[in-house]
């Protein structure tokens, strides 16, 4: 096991009454411009930005450590990622996409890997009310990713929220856990369409997949329809707003992709 693994199993975080909105960073991977440019077009004085973890790997060490300082600077939340939990030893990533770059964490970046929690339980100020549960995915054994054939039992292990907030598959997608009716994927066509909403159920959950906003700067082969300029790469979070009981899946384009 890493020696950076996370000492911290659950956080809470007391909202209070202005933060009635949170914009949910899906796995990041070192995409610093891109969370830049997600958070000066979504937060402002009511939103929370989060972040559900794998803030490092793919992207370089430089990079990784960048993007790192700067949630750390910003006071993000953020839970431990496998790309965290994979961190060597001597603060070395395990797996990053250009073989020939650095692979060496900063020591600051080290620190604050340390601190980071399995899960952050959101919960309004004064009050047990639990709004959402943020984790990565499923931890043990081996990092699994979050489904309609694991997600009901991940679901009343942890309570029954009627909101969680994951990633790790960088694969953007609700999954609906109704009792009674059993569990099944929304399915949407995230291609066709900048954004797409679901309520937050009374009763049952829904678990949001918040895909990866390093999918803008860490995957050439994706296209985006209509473009003429030629080939342009996307990422993904969420927005989610307590008032409206209402949780968005956001597509962001970088248009100067290559």
């Amino acid at each position: 096991m890493s020696a950076f693994s996370s000492s911290l199993q659950t956080q809470r975080i007391d909202l209070e009454p202005r933060h009635s909105r949170l914009v949910v960073l899906g796995d990041p991977h070192g995409a610093l411009k891109t969370v830049q440019r997600v958070l000066s077009l979504d937060r402002d004085d009511r939103t929370l930005a989060t972040c559900v973890g794998d803030v490092v790997g793919y992207a370089d060490g430089v990079a990784s450590s960048s993007l790192a300082e700067y949630l750390h600077a910003e006071r993000i939340p953020t839970v431990e990622g496998n790309h965290e939990d994979w961190v060597r030893d001597d603060g070395t990533l395990a797996i990053v996409q250009n073989r020939d770059a650095g692979r060496r964490l900063t020591s600051e970046t080290l620190d604050w890997m340390r601190t980071l929690p399995a899960h952050i339980e959101f919960r309004r100020a004064g009050t047990e009310d639990l709004l959402a549960l943020m984790v990565h995915s499923i931890r043990r054994p081996d990092w699994d990713w979050l489904g309609n054939t694991n997600a009901a039992a991940f679901i009343q292990r942890h309570g029954n929220p009627n909101l969680v907030l994951s990633g790790h598959s960088h694969r953007p997608k609700f999954i609906v856990v109704t009792p009674g009716y059993g569990t099944f994927i929304e399915p949407f066509d995230f291609e066709a369409n900048d954004e797409i909403g679901m309520d937050i159920p009374e009763e049952g959950s829904v678990l949001v997949d918040a895909g990866s906003l390093g999918r803008a700067e860490l995957e050439p082969s994706l296209k985006t329809p209509g473009v003429r300029s030629g080939p342009s790469r996307y990422g993904t979070y969420a927005v989610v707003d307590f008032e409206q009981r209402r949780v968005v899946l956001r597509r962001i384009v970088r248009l100067d992709a290559h």
